[in-house]
């Protein structure tokens, strides 16, 4: 049976530990309001280009890559043509 973990760097609350980790988050954000300052949202993906030219070889061991969903389904239209049906049912997944 597989145990389930949570993958390294990846932060998981339970409700409890949620609520009182959002309360911490709004006395931070009430302060940083009253100073002036202003909220940023940034991304939580971006283009592996991007964020690998940044690096140096380092970041690409601390990243989760995702594969498009697009490159697959086109490998699998090419696959399709060459008679190879495995790689078609794996884009429908």
């Amino acid at each position: 049976m597989i145990k389930p973990r949570t993958p390294p760097g990846i932060m998981e609350l339970l409700p409890r530990e949620q609520i009182a980790f959002q309360r911490m988050l709004d006395v931070i954000r009430r302060n940083y309001e009253r100073f002036g300052f202003l909220p940023v949202e940034t991304p939580v993906f971006e283009l592996s280009d991007v964020l690998l030219t940044k690096s140096g070889g380092e970041t690409e061991r601390q990243v989760y890559f995702v594969q498009s969903t697009g490159a697959l389904a086109n490998a699998a239209s090419s696959a399709e043509a060459g008679g190879d049906k495995s790689l078609p049912e794996m884009a429908l997944r």
